[in-house]
Order: structure tokens, then C-alpha cells, then sequence
């Protein structure tokens, strides 16, 4: 059994990262407690979860709990960590990092200038524009005033996405100028509201993640799809792990000159025609193959934990391993495929053994996921 090492206060155990920030924590020994809203998250009902609490009277999906409730609960934890998982927590962090640092120690958070920029792809491909970061070229469009925005100095295919937003929702390719106006006229996008419109990149999609501190990487790992979801713009269902140093030099110079802190996980595509990568969008938050990171080698939350305790974090290294989540992996092997092809990837390159140890947690969330 894992020695415990230090204790972690999840603000945001609602998130559907949670249960995968919590497999890695107790990879690394950490007592993991955790504040909900939702009754169902599934760190509630987890082996994992040493510590569970929720806040009362408030409604699902508003801001992160009220500082007094945070306070209180950081106490009665006895956490040593404060570790947000999604945006929304990471902005409650920052917005009262001061206060917060008075009774518990924080990872590193970005600056509320840094994550509006990354998390809104508009401002993002302004600033990647601006600082000459290679990056498909966008458009902002707005689903009021359709006439005046159709003249846009693109070239079709385009792929129209939210300008706020994640998981593949609500985003398209658009072939011409009339399915552009189709698109924009469609009230369904209505809830979406700004979009933006980028160049279509013909190649593949490869990822980095990182946390850095003040600009300067710490820890990464870059990924590239192997196994495509039969769904569109999903995230992939099998990865591998691989070393692109061109990829690493221009995320290192984006987020430097974001004097960027904290978690990322950076989507880029590689231009097939342009030789070189693209930077599509930042996402300020731990993100769905965190696991893949860890079983490559890194331990993101770990690490960003460790650096909150005052540890002085070393250069680390990954494998060039591969990995399939184990839903997928399953799907495949009884003829239901949610993927196209699993290209032989083995039970060890899953995810299976931690679901099989926390069992009763999973299936809660794969049940909040399909909710």
C-alpha cells in the first residue's frame, strides 16, 4: 500500500476530470477529499475519496462555492493542497488566490489575464495572430447581423466551433459560402452564441500537455491520435506518445509569452502542406487521457501538488508508450466499436486496472457522462 504523502482538497468534484485527477493522486499517495454540488459526483462513492463534502443550496454549473464554505471545509479537511480541476475553479482560485493562500497551499495558477486568453478562442487566435504563433486563420462571427459577416476572406473548408466551449460540442466543417449561411441561420447554435470560423488544416491532430511556472515548462508530454472515435471532433480513443521538438519549441514560446502558470493541454494539428504545427486551442484544466500521461511516466497532478508543498521539481522525462481508454477498448472486443480500427493495443495499454480497483465510482461516472 502507498505510503500517504499529503492530503488534496478537490473544490470541483462535480468536474468529469475528477475521478481521473483522483486515480493519479492516489498514484502518488495523496489523501484526496472533495467538495461537490451534485449528489451523484462519483468521487462520492469512491474508494479513493477520504474526505467528501457538499454545499448546499446552490445551483449546479454557477460559480465554485462561497469562499466561506471553502474556508471551513479547508479546515475540517485538514488539506494541505488546494488542486481546482476545470476553469471555472482555477478562476475561483485566482480570483482569491490571496485569501486562499492564508490557510492552504495552491499549484500554480495562471494569471486572470493568461486564462481569459486561453479560454476563450477568439481572444486566443487574436493573440496568436498578434505574437506570429503559427495557428490556422480565424474569424469571429457573431449568429446576429448574418449579411455583413459572410464576406470573410477565408478559404472553404472551414470549421465553425464555439468561441467558449469543449468536448467536440457544437462544432462543424463547412464546405461553402450557403452552408455558411445554413449555419449561422440555424437557431439551434443559438445557446453557443460567438463563434469563431478557422482555416481547415489538412493533417493530424497531436497534442502537448504541460504545467508551467511562469512561463517556463515544467513537465510535458505531447501525444498524437492513433485511433479516430467514430464520433466527430471526439477526443481520441487510443494515443501514442512520440517527441516533437518543433511542436515543443512553439508551444514553449506561446506560453512564455503568456507568462503562463499552471495545468494546459494544448490541441495542435500538424499542416501537411505547411510543413509545421498549428496551435488550435489551450485548455486551462485537466483534461480526459490524463492517465495516458501517467502511465507514460508523468504525473500532473502529482507534480503540480508537489510544487505547491515546496518541492523543486526536476526535468522528467516520458516513454513513448501507447494507450486506449478501456471503454473503447471493451466496445471493440464484443463487436460494438466506438472507434474505427484498435490497431492492436493490449489490456496493459488501458486504463482497465484502475477501473477495476474503484469500480463502483466508474460506472457512476459513466453514468453522469451519458446523463
Amino acid at each position: 500500500m502507498t505510503k500517504l504523502r499529503y492530503s488534496v482538497l478537490i473544490p470541483d468534484a462535480d468536474s468529469g476530470h475528477a475521478l481521473i485527477v483522483a486515480r493519479c493522486l492516489a498514484q502518488a499517495g495523496a489523501r484526496i477529499c472533495a467538495l461537490a454540488r451534485d449528489p451523484r459526483a462519483a468521487l462520492r462513492f469512491s474508494r479513493r475519496t477520504a474526505y467528501f463534502r457538499r454545499e448546499l443550496g446552490h445551483t449546479l454549473g454557477a460559480a465554485p462555492f462561497s469562499m466561506e464554505f471553502i474556508q471551513k471545509e479547508i479546515r475540517s479537511s485538514r488539506s494541505d493542497v488546494f488542486l481546482p480541476i476545470d476553469e471555472c475553479a482555477h478562476e475561483f482560485a485566482i480570483n482569491h488566490r490571496r485569501k486562499l493562500e492564508q490557510s492552504i497551499r495552491l499549484p500554480p495558477l495562471a494569471s486572470a489575464y493568461a486564462l481569459r486568453i486561453a479560454t476563450h478562442k477568439d481572444r486566443l487566435a487574436h493573440f496568436l495572430a498578434t505574437e506570429r504563433i503559427p495557428a490556422p486563420r480565424t474569424v469571429s462571427i457573431d449568429l446576429a447581423g448574418l449579411e455583413e459577416q459572410l464576406d470573410i476572406n477565408l478559404e472553404f473548408p472551414l470549421i465553425a466551433k464555439p468561441a467558449c466551449g469543449n468536448g467536440g460540442k457544437g462544432i462543424e466543417i463547412i464546405e461553402s459560402k450557403d452552408a455558411l449561411r445554413r449555419f449561422i441561420a440555424n437557431p439551434h447554435r443559438a445557446p453557443f452564441g460567438r463563434y469563431i470560423l478557422q482555416q481547415f488544416i489538412r493533417g493530424h491532430d497531436i497534442d502537448l500537455s504541460a504545467l508551467c511556472v511562469k512561463g517556463e515548462i515544467v513537465a510535458y508530454t505531447i501525444q498524437r491520435g492513433v485511433v479516430a472515435r467514430t464520433r466527430n471532433f471526439a477526443a481520441s480513443a487510443g494515443v501514442e506518445f512520440l517527441e516533437a521538438p518543433r511542436l515543443l519549441s512553439i508551444v514553449a514560446r506561446m506560453l512564455r509569452q503568456l507568462d503562463y502558470s499552471g495545468i494546459a493541454h494544448i490541441d495542435a494539428r500538424y499542416d501537411e502542406d505547411a510543413d509545421d504545427f498549428k496551435i488550435i486551442e489551450i485548455n486551462a484544466r485537466y483534461w480526459g487521457s490524463l492517465v495516458a500521461s501517467l502511465k507514460a511516466g508523468i504525473n500532473f497532478p502529482d507534480l503540480a501538488c508537489r510544487w505547491a508543498l515546496g518541492e523543486e521539481l526536476v526535468a522528467s522525462t516520458y516513454r513513448n508508450t501507447r494507450f486506449m481508454d478501456a471503454l473503447s477498448f471493451t466496445k471493440q472486443i464484443f463487436g460494438k466499436p466506438a472507434v474505427y480500427s484498435s490497431r492492436g493495443f493490449r489490456v496493459a495499454e488501458t486504463d482497465l486496472a484502475f477501473i477495476l480497483s474503484d469500480p463502483i465510482a466508474e460506472l457512476v461516472n459513466v453514468f453522469n457522462r451519458r446523463a
